[in-house]
């Protein structure tokens, strides 16, 4: 039996793994294995290893979007976004039930299987680019958006599978040359992409990790990894005309972009206004999961912005959403939805500070950080992603912790 569930979890986490490669209708299905197994695993045996605890806080996220539930108006599409949201739910009890005595081994799996998933993700989205035979890189961004080959991946959720990858390649038991040419086609990649708010987070984590770790400072392979970024940087600067540089450079000058409707960083501090206004206008209840769009679209309106309430993707509408997860959610579930998120959040910190889980501290801290820039959790990948990395960390134990 023990031999069976091994070889479960064993698939389960390479599956998993898949998760970068895998079509976007297919993404959801690659946590039923990991789901199945560990329902099997609490019904036929003692759990006393089981950190109920952390389940319960974890599993607390998806309560607290569902706050937003009640106060929702269209119904229809509250259940649907908390059908969305149901991997806070699955993951911590999917998390919490694989055995101690094997999860370090199918968490490296799990790495090692996530990477390598990631850089061939890379390498098919470089080929479909340049199969695209245009060097307009806005142009190129929305076929990867809307008809990359049942991908339809957006810029900014690749960018934070290579975030996450970047971050994880140092815990990664692959070959040390191995993991140089993966760092090397994922920055690229990135920079490719060119997502201000994945490059600042990924950024700030890196600041923290050389705080943190003073050990890194001026050591080889911290000065070849510096050698490294600073090659492609420049490499990418010139193969891409500037495009980098010019996307960075509109921040500089706030009283050109705060109020520019036709860049990215002008909507985003136009729709954070909008937004903010509406928190000050219902900051105790929000206004529903369900109903948060509709409320947002209102408000630029009445803002002047109608313009951007009027996208048409396909012959459908494409509305802005808050770009912030943290005023999205005040949205929905109002002061005490945004209160429990942060303390929920904050206690996940602190345990992986405890545990000294240095790459696990900064997975999480780069989400953490991207949730500054993007409502991540409005939409399927970055739900998953979140769900994933948050419960994989928070509930990893070592073979010390007494099981049965």
């Amino acid at each position: 039996m023990k031999y069976k569930t091994d070889l479960a979890y064993y698939l389960s986490f390479i599956i998993l793994g898949l998760f970068p490669l895998a079509p976007f209708v297919i993404k959801p299905y690659l946590l039923v294995p990991l789901c199945l197994t560990s329902i099997c695993c609490l019904s036929n045996a003692k759990t006393s290893y089981i950190e109920w605890k952390k389940v319960v806080f974890s599993c607390s996220l998806f309560g607290l979007f569902a706050l937003g539930f009640f106060q929702s108006s269209d119904i229809d599409k509250a259940v649907e976004l908390l059908l969305r949201l149901s991997p806070f739910l699955l993951m911590p009890i999917a998390f919490s039930a694989v055995p101690s005595v094997n999860f370090i081994r199918f968490k490296s799996i799990f790495v090692n299987t996530f990477i390598s998933s990631c850089f061939v993700f890379c390498l098919l989205v470089i080929g479909y680019s340049l199969s695209l035979d245009s060097s307009e890189l806005p142009y190129i961004f929305s076929y990867l958006r809307d008809k990359f080959w049942g991908y339809e991946e957006h810029p900014i959720y690749i960018s934070l599978y290579l975030g996450v990858s970047m971050i994880l390649l140092t815990q990664s038991t692959l070959k040390t040359s191995l993991k140089y040419v993966f760092f090397i086609v994922f920055l690229f990649t990135l920079l490719f992409l060119s997502r201000k708010g994945n490059i600042i987070s990924l950024v700030l984590v890196l600041l923290f990790t050389f705080i943190y770790s003073s050990n890194l400072f001026l050591n080889k392979t911290s000065l070849r990894l510096v050698l490294i970024t600073f090659s492609t940087v420049t490499l990418c600067v010139l193969l891409f005309n500037n495009f980098i540089l010019e996307r960075f450079s509109e921040l500089l000058d706030v009283g050109d972009f705060i109020y520019n409707t036709t860049s990215s960083s002008g909507i985003r501090s136009i729709v954070w206004r909008s937004s903010v206004r509406l928190i000050l206008e219902a900051p105790i209840t929000g206004y529903g999961l369900g109903d948060v769009q509709q409320s947002i679209n209102g408000q630029l309106i009445n803002d002047g912005y109608e313009q951007l309430t009027q996208r048409v993707n396909y012959n459908a509408p494409a509305y802005y959403n808050a770009h912030n997860q943290y005023l999205q959610l005040t949205l929905s579930s109002g002061f005490f939805g945004i209160v429990g998120f942060l303390i929920v959040l904050t206690y996940m910190l602190i345990t992986l500070k405890r545990n000294n889980d240095i790459v696990g501290l900064n997975v999480f801290i780069y989400i953490f950080l991207c949730f500054m820039f993007e409502s991540l959790l409005e939409r399927q990948n970055g739900i998953i992603m979140s769900a994933i990395f948050f419960n994989l960390f928070f509930f990893i134990r070592t073979p010390k912790i007494k099981q049965e």
